[in-house]
């Protein structure tokens, strides 16, 4: 049995499962360069697609990704957020989902839309928006 790093990975994966899809959790590492090499893990692999899931996402983590991303421009991955709306930091006025929009990273809400993931499948890099609303005060562990 797969030992998930968050309930949030675990729900997201069983719900791919009864759709008949079967992720691979962390399936590999991929080098990327920030100041040296490093390398990222993305959370799922769906075909060719990865996929990062998130709740709370870190300042840290958030410049790590870019430049993973920066890195590795023709790896096809977006961001399944467990909620797009939450602001970044207490008195940010930037959600994570408008955060991600700005920085080019494509995303979508959990549970990923069975069109969303079927269109990356086909090659298409879509993302979502959000419409105009008061975003939630983020979501840090032990708070």
């Amino acid at each position: 049995m797969t030992k998930y790093r968050s309930k949030l990975e675990e729900k997201v994966v069983a719900d791919l499962h009864e759709r008949g899809l079967m992720p691979r959790y962390e399936p590999c590492s991929i080098p990327y360069t920030m100041t040296s090499y490093h390398s990222y893990t993305p959370d799922l692999q769906i075909g060719d697609v990865f996929v990062e899931i998130k709740g709370y996402w870190s300042g840290p983590d958030r410049k790590k990704f870019l430049a993973f991303m920066r890195s590795n421009p023709d790896v096809k991955i977006f961001v399944a957020f467990q909620d797009p709306k939450v602001k970044l930091y207490r008195d940010s006025r930037t959600t994570l989902g408008k955060w991600a929009t700005d920085k080019g990273i494509p995303w979508c809400q959990t549970p990923i839309p069975p069109k969303f993931i079927q269109a990356w499948l086909d090659g298409e890099r879509i993302t979502q928006t959000l419409p105009h609303e008061v975003p939630k005060v983020s979501r840090k562990p032990g708070t």
